[in-house]
């Protein structure tokens, strides 16, 4: 009878051993599939860290050559001004010269000296006058162009300056 018991304590030792034995390697199992699925995580988070590091390098490299193609902004709102106030200034010019030929067409005395004014005097006046319209007027339409070419500039300026815009944008999301 002792001898029964002693072989049955045994038997469920040996299946107390098995069965731990079971769980200690289930455990392990899933520590191993955990570990494998945490390291194919990281595996895939680091190919998505180098591909968006990519796409950043190339969006920055973008940035950077757009912004050499606006380098010379400055200069050129600054060429713009300069020419628009030459422009106003040829402008009043040909407005006083217009007023001087009109003062020569209607008078025939000098209102400062009370002197008759020659017809030979007053139009060679005239055609002087004349001359400087048409010079002021020929530099208008010069600077007109360098307005224009100027304003294409800026508008494409412009057009970069939104683009890079668009990425910064594009870098921060």
């Amino acid at each position: 009878d002792e001898i029964t018991k002693v072989e049955t304590d045994i038997r469920v030792a040996k299946e107390r051993v098995e069965n731990q034995q079971a769980i200690i390697k289930t455990i392990a199992d899933a520590k191993t599939n955990a570990i494998e699925s945490i390291q194919a995580k990281i595996l895939a988070n680091d190919a998505e860290i180098r591909t968006t590091e990519g796409k950043i390098d190339i969006i920055l490299a973008e940035v950077d050559t757009l912004k050499a193609g606006i380098e010379n902004k400055e200069s050129i709102a600054a060429d713009f001004e300069k020419a628009k106030t030459l422009r106003a200034k040829l402008g009043s010019k040909i407005e006083e010269c217009e007023h001087n030929k009109v003062f020569f067409h209607e008078n025939q005395v000098c209102p400062s000296c009370t002197q008759n004014i020659s017809e030979e005097h007053k139009q060679r006046v005239i055609d002087e006058i004349s001359k400087r319209v048409e010079l002021d007027n020929s530099k208008i339409e010069d600077l007109q162009k360098v307005l224009n070419k100027l304003n294409d500039q800026i508008s494409q300026i412009n057009v970069i300056t939104s683009q890079i815009a668009d990425k910064t944008i594009e870098l921060s999301t």
